[in-house]
């Protein structure tokens, strides 16, 4: 039995199924988990993984409940939404979940939503890295921070270099606004 302090027992891991049945009745004791995870090879978004997704995390019993607090780091291929080409990125996730075993219950039955449950003495940590990683996809994949994208007239993209388009005239919606700008600078 492992007392609170001492060493944590390591478990490898494959798909996230993860054995902590020598913490459950053991409050303060932790096993440090890692392993790799296959999540689908498209993810939507125009993401596509290129490897599985690598956890690191560690697992302790606080005595009510289990809480996995860790790390995952998966690489994607995107499509960057201003000039459209194809980049790699490696996503570094944070993972904090936590587990509430059979037979506990919580004084706030709001927060029991905050919980996954837990079933016997193996849990299962794909749902929590799968949500994990949705969560953290950027909603607009840029290839650098000041990418340039496309020229709206000739399509070429502007990190290549320059095109020959007249860039003067705007879009026409705003053209009203541009004669009242124009106006006040005279």
């Amino acid at each position: 039995m492992t007392r609170p302090g001492t060493a944590a027992i390591i478990n490898t891991v494959t798909a996230m199924r993860v054995d902590v049945g020598r913490i459950l009745g053991n409050r303060g004791a932790s096993l440090a988990i890692q392993g790799a995870i296959s999540l689908p090879g498209e993810l939507g978004l125009g993401y596509r993984t290129t490897g599985p997704a690598q956890v690191r995390a560690t697992m302790t019993n606080t005595g009510r409940f289990l809480h996995a607090e860790g790390r995952i780091e998966i690489g994607l291929r995107a499509e960057c939404v201003r000039c459209l080409k194809e980049f790699d990125l490696v996503l570094k996730v944070p993972l904090a979940q936590d587990y509430l075993p059979p037979g506990e219950s919580l004084l706030d039955e709001e927060s029991v939503n905050d919980f996954a449950p837990l079933t016997g003495e193996f849990l299962d940590l794909d749902p929590a890295v799968s949500e994990a990683v949705f969560l953290a996809l950027p909603m607009k994949p840029l290839c650098r921070d000041d990418c340039l994208g496309l020229c709206a007239q000739c399509g070429q993209n502007l990190n290549e270099g320059q095109c020959g388009c007249d860039k003067g005239t705007g879009h026409p919606g705003l053209a009203a606004l541009a004669r009242l700008l124009s106006e006040k600078e005279v």
